[in-house]
């Protein structure tokens, strides 16, 4: 008998129950795959800086910290 949507559901937040139960300001750092609630999703986008706002200069340091990404992007 194939399960129902709400099984489905209830079964999904069964596994992730310590998921959504972490409430940890740096769960994104400490996690490989972090699950975010609302509330700490709107928290990190709160303290980001979209990349357009930052100097050329900030640019250049960003690019330079993430050579590694550029360079295994472009091959």
């Amino acid at each position: 008998m194939p399960l129902t949507s709400e099984d489905l559901e209830r079964l999904a937040d069964h596994l992730l129950r310590q998921e959504f139960e972490d409430k940890r300001k740096n769960k994104s750092r400490k996690t490989e795959f972090p699950i975010l609630s609302p509330s700490q999703m709107k928290r990190r986008m709160l303290m980001e800086i979209p990349y357009s706002n930052l100097s050329e200069r900030q640019r250049l340091e960003c690019r330079l910290k993430n050579l590694d990404y550029y360079s295994r992007e472009s091959d």
